[in-house]
This record gives structure tokens, sequence and C-alpha cells, in this order.
């Protein structure tokens, strides 16, 4: 699938394929502020009356979906004033974007609290030495 190149900065590069495909956003490797192998903090066991509070790392459908999140967010926030500032027109949909992966050393876990016949579960981010954690509901 042929691609135009519309954005290229230090730390990321934007593509905006052919044919309405939608908007590839790239980050360099160096744009990272990850650890390697950090984890979330171990959790207890369930307990006998069924509540659980554990860390499991997300499943691809979950990091594909926030990949499209962040990509239309990315778009919006950055892609499109970055060309604009170089004198081009932004003519991508943001909704078609993604994001082709997360900053390296990045994992996306998902924080399972609750009775274990009613679940809640937070998505989190925990590789990043600046923040504590990134939690999304």
């Amino acid at each position: 699938m042929s691609s135009r190149l519309i954005v290229n900065t230090p730390y990321y590069s934007a593509r905006q394929y052919v044919g309405g495909a939608g908007i590839g956003i790239f980050l360099d490797d160096a744009a990272t502020d990850g650890v390697p192998g950090r984890r979330p903090p171990p959790m207890k066991p369930p307990i006998e009356e069924g509540m659980i509070n554990v860390f499991e790392q997300a499943d691809e459908e979950t990091v594909n979906n926030w990949k499209r999140m962040l990509g239309k967010i990315l778009v919006e926030q950055i892609v499109r004033p970055d060309v604009k500032r170089q004198w081009d027109r932004f003519t991508g949909n943001p909704d078609s974007a993604a994001l082709h992966d997360f900053p390296r050393h990045y994992v996306l876990w998902v924080h399972k609290t609750g009775k274990t016949y009613d679940l809640r579960a937070l998505n989190m981010f925990t590789n990043s030495v600046r923040l504590q954690n990134l939690r999304f509901t």
C-alpha cells in the first residue's frame, strides 16, 4: 500500500495512505522514557469471597483499540498543527488514524478489580519514568 510522508520530526513521523486507508503515526525509538521490564506492582491473590485485584497484560484487541484512539488524538492535537506549521494543507481524517506502536518499553496493562462476577477494568501504562501511572477507564 503506497503512502506519502506528511510530517517528519525528531520525535515522530506521520504517513497518509493512498485510497483513504488512513494515517499512520510512527514514534521515533529514542522518543521514550520507558524502562524495560518495568511491571505493575504484584497484587494479592483472589480471596475466598471472590474479590480480585490483578494486573493482566492487555490483549491484542484492546491494544489495537488504544492505538486507534491515541492515533486520533495525536492527529487532532499534534499532526494537524505540525502540517499547518509547515505551510501544508491537512486532508486526512483523524478517525482513520492509528499509532503504529506504543513508545518503546511501554506496555498496556488492564487492572481488574472487584468481585469475580462483576469485574471493573482499568487500562494502564506503567513503564514511564516521569509519570507514576497513566490510568484510563
